[in-house]
């Protein structure tokens, strides 16, 4: 009786130690794995050159506008009147269907005495490469705009334009082959008129811009540097002519009381441009 009791004692002390003996093992590699997870960290990388912002957008550096860029918002700028915007630097791009880009910019009203101000300008490029305005946003708003802030208003005719604008223009001279397009006005200050070979939204398109504007600053809008500069004597009034010295962009005077201005698109020889100003009060 003794050694059957001596043999179950013996049994159940082998089998709590062969119980102690897996719960010692199952606790080990527990710890084993956590303490695998704790120290498996995956490596970060950070890209100095194109710094990926919130909402996919990649910021570019430097920041200076490439030719490609340049073309791209002359693009989308195409046959945008009663505000100039001049690209200041590039911002980044956002991978869409095509691609958004974003341009901080100069803009002013092409008014007299217009204040210059910064937007951020957002140009969606498609798959085709076709170029539209998405959003023009001031630098000290919050959020964008989906209009762009434009005084003019169009009229079907240049005498409705002038009641609004408060005062009289005369074209007596238009180019052949040059149809009238749009005539614009802005209360009290400024009436235009846009004569064009065909659809100005159209790529390619020729046209030509008469002004007039109160007061006795440059109304022109245009900013651009020229490699000739020189002023003519033209029945009374002097005029300024811009160009590459051969053609004539950019036409320019005053009398006083009202600023006058002719742009062409593609250039016109000066003594075309010259017939263009005698024919403009």
């Amino acid at each position: 009786m003794k050694t059957m009791k001596t043999m179950k004692s013996l049994k159940k002390l082998l089998a709590l130690a062969l119980c102690l003996s897996l719960a010692l093992c199952l606790a080990a590699c527990n710890t084993g794995n956590k303490a695998e997870t704790t120290t498996a960290k995956p490596e970060s990388s950070t890209n100095t050159e194109n710094e990926p912002l919130e909402g996919g957008w990649t910021t570019q550096e430097p920041t200076e506008l490439t030719a490609e860029q340049k073309a791209l918002f002359e693009k989308a700028m195409n046959g945008l009147t009663g505000v100039s915007y001049t690209p200041v630097s590039y911002l980044g791009s956002q991978v869409v269907a095509g691609t958004n880009h974003r341009f901080l910019c100069k803009a002013q009203t092409v008014v007299p005495g217009a204040e210059e101000r910064e937007v951020v300008i957002t140009i969606y490029e498609d798959l085709e490469g076709n170029a539209e305005i998405t959003a023009i946003e001031d630098v000290e708003s919050e959020a964008p705009t989906s209009q762009i802030a434009n005084p003019f208003v169009d009229f079907d005719s240049l005498e409705e334009a002038e009641k609004l604008a408060g005062f009289s223009m005369r074209v007596d001279a238009e180019p052949e082959g040059y149809p009238i397009r749009q005539i614009q006005a802005v209360k009290n200050e400024l009436l235009q008129m846009f004569l064009a070979t065909g659809d100005m939204a159209e790529e390619g398109t020729e046209h030509v811009l008469f002004r007039k504007g109160v007061g006795s600053e440059d109304i022109s809008g245009d900013y651009n540097e020229y490699a000739s500069v020189s002023q003519q004597e033209l029945a009374g009034r002097t005029v300024t002519l811009k160009g590459d010295g051969k053609l004539v962009w950019l036409a320019t005077w005053t009398d006083g009381n009202y600023s006058y201005s002719i742009s062409v698109s593609d250039g016109m020889e000066q003594e075309s441009m010259l017939a263009l100003v005698k024919g403009l009060n």
